[in-house]
């Protein structure tokens, strides 16, 4: 995550924005005026050891967030099943 902090990726992150986890944190990552920023994102820190669960918190995240249409994207039986135990807990929302 260290890595994502130097200015030298800010033009990656131009009209973009970019969360990242690891262990118990979350950072959010984007750019102001050509200037790369971070902030911590207390609210998507947990303790989950599964990635499937995680990503259904940042599903939700985004969609309370008016992120607006939030994709998916899985092979794994797991995640497509909680992603449809999760469905419940966004309303007018398009998942």
């Amino acid at each position: 995550m260290n890595e994502f902090q130097e200015p030298i990726h800010a033009p990656l992150f131009m009209n973009k924005v970019l969360y990242c986890s690891i262990n118990n944190l979350c950072k959010i990552f984007y750019t102001i005026d050509s200037e790369l920023r971070h902030e911590d994102v207390h609210e998507l820190y947990g303790d989950h050891s599964e990635a499937d669960t995680r990503m259904m918190l940042h599903a939700v995240h985004a969609v309370l967030h008016n992120f607006g249409n939030i994709v998916v994207r899985a092979n794994d039986a797991d995640v497509i099943i909680s992603l449809l135990s999760s469905i419940h807990h966004i309303e007018n929302s398009h998942l």
